[in-house]
């Protein structure tokens, strides 16, 4: 995929919600958070269900990785893909400035 298309992509995927905007907000302000679904739905104020499909489609563009805890799944910020994917939307942006 062309990298202009990949930040315009990305982009979208990333906050094609209000929601994922909150989402990636909190786990980049506490990189260290390690969390199921029930404990990141309180802390964003939103049903569980409605966090699932977002909190997905995070972990499928690599930014948050998904680990299991016992039985229980637990999702944590990708430091260094969330650093790969803020320069792909970067240039995306600075190039569609033209």
């Amino acid at each position: 995929m062309e990298s202009g298309n990949l930040g315009e992509s990305l982009l979208q995927n990333l906050l094609g919600s209000d929601l994922k905007a909150q989402l990636l907000v909190l786990f980049r302000r506490n990189p260290g958070l390690i969390d199921a679904i029930d404990g990141i739905a309180i802390r964003v104020g939103k049903k569980k269900e409605s966090v699932e499909a977002d909190l997905k489609d995070l972990v499928e563009v690599g930014v948050v990785k998904e680990g299991r805890i016992g039985g229980t799944p637990v999702f944590s910020l990708d430091g260094k893909r969330d650093a790969e994917v803020q320069r792909a939307v970067g240039s995306y942006l600075m190039g569609s400035k033209g």
